[in-house]
């Protein structure tokens, strides 16, 4: 069984402000991904806590790096949420 390296996505935002400076610097936020019920879904700001992420059946949070098996990433990418081969590297 194949295992990759699977990292969530990603967001470019920018700093707030109207001055021109503020236009030259971003961050790359993660977006973290769960699966409830068999259904993958996208979120930026978890609002459940601990208790909400422990129901879910899967859950990855954005900005980290987790081993997955070869069925997870044909899963994920099969989600059309936003993930892709990209996403992924050979363990």
């Amino acid at each position: 069984m194949t295992n990759y390296i699977f990292t969530p996505p990603t967001v470019r935002e920018g700093l707030e402000g109207t001055k021109r400076l503020f236009s030259f610097f971003g961050l790359d936020r993660g977006v973290s991904v769960k699966k409830v019920a068999g259904v993958y879904s996208t979120t930026r700001f978890e609002q459940d806590g601990a208790d909400g992420i422990s129901q879910y059946d899967e859950y990855y949070i954005g900005g980290h790096k987790y081993v997955v098996s070869d069925a997870t990433r044909t899963a994920l990418i099969n989600a059309t949420i936003g993930i892709d081969s990209t996403n992924f590297t050979p363990a």
